[in-house]
């Protein structure tokens, strides 16, 4: 997604703030936090692959 749209950051923020709605309604799991983790790690290495993106994913605070 972050190699074929500028606006991925959309979506890297769009997916804790559901993972806190699921924490604050009650219905987080596991299953819930694995998935969460693993997306956010493979993420971050996959996007540092990507010459137009490299370190700002590591440096800037929107993708903290």
């Amino acid at each position: 997604m972050t190699a074929s749209w500028g606006g991925y950051t959309l979506i890297i923020n769009l997916i804790p703030i559901f993972t806190v709605g699921a924490i604050i309604i009650g219905k987080f799991n596991t299953n819930l936090y694995i998935s969460y983790t693993v997306f956010y790690i493979l993420g971050t290495l996959y996007s540092l692959i990507i010459p137009f993106v490299q370190y700002p994913v590591i440096h800037s605070s929107e993708h903290l």
